[in-house]
């Protein structure tokens, strides 16, 4: 079993699936959401060339980004030039969140892993830590990655939930999902995503200071929704 640090190495791929990973606890923490519910998805806070800026509706997130990153330098050592900050906060609307996925797994180029540091209030996440050897002509680029993981889990893995608020480090090598909630539950879900390259997609959340979103891309509709499935034998 490898850590976060030692994956932070080396290219993505899909070789670390052949062993269970788990996510990294990094520490307690109380966060002060707002009254009103608030969904943001991937407001850029960090990018090249401008200095880290937090907008003013998520100051209530600082206290988790400073701790992430100090476990970013001190544990996983790996300074990464791009940050963005996913918040979930109010009525559970997301339909698909309660399938076990990986977040930032992406091959179309090289590059190392991104780290995501998650918080959760209730309801934490859930994840497992089950080696998934992948086959050798699974291509990521024409196969989805997170079709093979809903279709490669056994019936009886061990399923795992992280301790509410808390913050987490994970990768894409770690298979999670929300927990399946009923209608109508309540839930504060904050992820700081540490990326080497840019996710440029027309959906993300725009950052005052760092000017509009000018991408047309659509990440899930122009490429992930296209991959096809690959046929997992049990």
């Amino acid at each position: 079993m490898t850590s976060l640090a030692e994956r932070a190495r080396h290219l993505l791929n899909t070789n670390f699936y052949s062993e269970p990973n788990l996510p990294e606890r990094v520490k307690k923490l109380r966060l002060d959401p707002p009254a009103l519910g608030q969904y943001v998805l991937r407001c850029p806070i960090l990018i090249p060339g401008k200095q880290m800026n937090i907008p003013d509706d998520l100051a209530w997130c600082e206290n988790l980004v400073d701790e992430s990153l100090r476990y970013q330098n001190d544990s996983v050592g790996v300074d990464q030039p791009f940050a963005y900050l996913t918040v979930r906060h109010g009525l559970v609307e997301s339909r698909t969140d309660d399938e076990f996925h990986v977040d930032g797994f992406s091959t179309k180029v090289p590059h190392i892993p991104e780290q995501n540091y998650i918080w959760t209030d209730t309801c934490p996440t859930e994840y497992v830590a089950a080696a998934l050897p992948v086959p050798h002509d699974f291509d990521p680029r024409r196969h989805n990655i997170q079709h093979f993981i809903q279709d490669s889990l056994p019936n009886d893995t061990r399923i795992e939930q992280l301790d509410a608020e808390t913050v987490y480090a994970m990768d894409p090598y770690v298979p999670h999902r929300r927990p399946r909630v009923s209608q109508g539950t309540r839930r504060t879900f904050v992820r700081l995503s540490m990326t080497p390259i840019p996710i440029d997609d027309r959906n993300n959340h725009v950052n005052p200071a760092f000017g509009p979103i000018t991408s047309e891309y659509d990440g899930v509709a122009d490429f992930r929704d296209k991959l096809e499935r690959y046929p997992v034998v049990r």
